[in-house]
């Protein structure tokens, strides 16, 4: 039994360092470095999200920690079993299982807590964008009003700075599962209940698609409003003739020795840094580079929400159609199983 549970003490431990693996590779901290122009609001929750970036790399080498002790200590546990141990051994033995078991337990509370971590790192990453929308959505009202044209450039010059410096924290969103592939199959040799615990999965699916419409309509959404933002600053750009000033407010695509634009993306230590904006005749503003991506991610969501919506019409129809075949099948066995009295009473009534 003791040998038994070496094995399983193994597997847990390689359980554990993949898990350890996976979230490094998957949920990696960044430095949520301030920006240029960075209003207080966005310091403030940048300053959060490195709160939570400094609690994951606390957890992460907790984690080291207690694989570490517990590679040992399952070493030692193989050792003593190997070596037929006496008494004493037995009750160091004891008290190994123990304190394998204690360390398992604490495995497993770093994990959930690093599980908790990355969902919270998401939703402060989530709120970060906002607040930088929001600040461009502020800039393009002083923009409205502003009839200096010196502070016109400024303002623009702000608003394409913002919009770089938020880039980063966008997270782009894509459904979970790919509920084409759940397709339920239908046998010949379902009965009632078959068919209908076929059409409660397919409603249980439709019910899925109808949450991941909504969050996609929420996404959609969302780009349509930075869309017209960005719209809205192009067409007051061109309009007021900023470019002609020699001000075109675009990145630097050529090389340099600075650090280029390293996103708070999962898996990366490096911080953030916006390239410097100059002129560059040739190139689309940084603005319609935008818009163009935008317009992009708003083609595809709704190419997605178009294939939802198919599927949705598809898979409530056939749980429709089981539900009817089972009642059918359900009709003909009642007739099927008719008691033969209940036959002879209903023919002798029948003369």
């Amino acid at each position: 039994m003791q040998k038994r549970f070496a094995g399983t003490d193994r597997l847990r431990r390689w359980l554990a360092a993949a898990f350890a693996l996976l979230f490094l590779a998957l949920a990696g901290p960044a430095f949520a470095q301030v920006e240029p122009f960075d209003p207080p609001t966005v310091r403030l929750l940048k300053a959060q999200y490195q709160q939570l970036v400094d609690e994951y790399r606390s957890l992460v080498e907790m984690q080291k920690s207690l694989l570490g002790q517990q590679a040992k200590i399952a070493d030692e546990i193989e050792s003593i079993q190997e070596s037929n141990p006496g008494l004493l051994g037995r009750l160091r033995l004891e008290k190994l299982l123990a304190r394998n078991l204690e360390l398992s337990n604490q495995l497993g509370e770093v994990a959930q807590r690093l599980s908790q971590n990355a969902l919270a790192r998401q939703a402060k990453r989530d709120v970060v964008y906002r607040a930088y929308t929001a600040e461009m959505e502020l800039v393009v009202r002083q923009l409205r009003e502003t009839p200096d044209r010196k502070a016109a450039t400024g303002l623009v010059h702000r608003f394409y700075v913002l919009e770089q410096n938020r880039a980063p924290w966008w997270t782009q969103l894509s459904i979970e599962n790919d509920f084409s592939g759940l397709a339920v199959v239908e046998s010949e040799s379902d009965g009632p209940d078959e068919l209908l615990a076929k059409a409660d999965i397919l409603t249980d699916l439709v019910g899925k698609i109808r949450l991941a419409k909504r969050e996609l309509d929420r996404e959609i959404q969302r780009l349509q409003r930075e869309a017209k933002l960005s719209q809205e600053m192009n067409h007051m750009v061109k309009e007021m003739n900023l470019f002609e000033e020699g001000t075109k407010f675009l990145r630097e695509t050529t090389k340099s020795n600075e650090p280029t634009v390293s996103p708070p993306t999962e898996g990366t230590e490096a911080g953030t840094h916006v390239p410097p904006l100059t002129l560059e005749p040739e190139k689309p503003p940084v603005g319609e580079r935008a818009a163009r991506s935008v317009d992009a991610d708003l083609r595809r969501l709704k190419h997605e929400r178009a294939l939802l919506d198919r599927l949705e019409s598809q898979f409530a129809a056939k749980a429709d159609e089981l539900r009817k075949k089972a009642r059918e099948l359900r009709r003909r066995e009642s007739f099927r199983h008719v008691d033969p009295a209940d036959e002879n009473r209903c023919g002798w009534m029948s003369t």
